[in-house]
């Protein structure tokens, strides 16, 4: 029997240990998740090191649109929630200046 993970561990160990350093570091990050899902964790192109994307891209995104994952998006992520970069289906952004405690927990958890 093959046990999986709810989260992506390499998201999850980069995420905590980005949101746990002092000061800012850069990162380039790409995972591919057991069922496909591709993520890519990064600065932005002018590489704003206290600035960091998570990117998502899902074969199945068109029917979880169909299905309400937008609004899902929207309410678990809020403000995070950005315009999806070109060739993913979703964009987190993160700034590590304005990031607070608490903040840092929840995303990390959910990995």
């Amino acid at each position: 029997m093959i046990l999986l993970e709810i989260g992506n561990r390499v998201i999850f160990d980069t995420l905590k240990s980005k949101f746990a350093l002092t000061k800012p570091d850069s990162v380039r990050v790409t995972a591919i998740d057991f069922d496909g899902v591709q993520y890519n964790i990064c600065n932005p192109e002018n590489m704003e090191k206290s600035i960091i994307e998570v990117h998502a891209r899902m074969g199945i995104f068109k029917d979880l649109k169909e299905h309400g994952v937008e609004d899902v998006l929207k309410r678990e992520y809020g403000e995070y929630l950005v315009h999806a970069q070109d060739g993913y289906d979703v964009t987190l952004k993160f700034d590590l200046n304005r990031a607070k405690p608490e903040e840092d927990k929840k995303f990390v958890k959910r990995g």
